[in-house]
């Protein structure tokens, strides 16, 4: 749209935010120069030097995130929807969610956005808290 066009090439500043494959990426870009591609109106930026990996975006949650022991995981346990029992290394958590770690083939077969009720995180010392998870993104490593 025209008028979107006016006004981005009219910015001094320019701030993105993606997420691919759950990795979110920010940066920030200098004034926008008018170009056309594939005979459309365009813009063109200089690239920043460097990109910050954010574990969340802004956008989807602000907490900020803790990294799990390794030597003496967290463990998450509880049953999927078809009832089998599954056990998930917890990989780093906050207030807004927890990311969980596994080799388990199971986890490629679950439909984004399912609910796991009655989970379990356990701590090592402090014991364990019972939760609902929602499965918000999956991410092959």
């Amino acid at each position: 749209m025209p008028e979107h066009n006016k006004y981005v090439l009219g910015a001094q500043k320019l701030s993105f935010s993606a997420a691919p494959d759950g990795v979110c990426v920010e940066f920030m870009t200098g004034t926008p120069r008018e170009t056309t591609f594939d005979g459309h109106p365009a813009f063109v930026v200089e690239f920043p030097p460097v990109l910050y990996y954010m574990s969340t975006c802004r956008a989807a949650n602000e907490y900020f995130r803790v990294e799990a022991p390794v030597l003496d995981p967290y463990i998450c346990s509880g049953s999927l929807p078809d009832g089998e029992r599954f056990r998930f290394e917890v990989h780093d958590l906050s207030l807004g969610g927890v990311a969980l770690r596994t080799t388990d083939e199971r986890v490629a077969d679950l439909e984004m956005g399912i609910t796991i009720e009655d989970a379990e995180l356990h701590f090592t010392t402090t014991g364990k808290v019972t939760l609902d998870l929602k499965l918000v993104s999956h991410r092959d490593s």
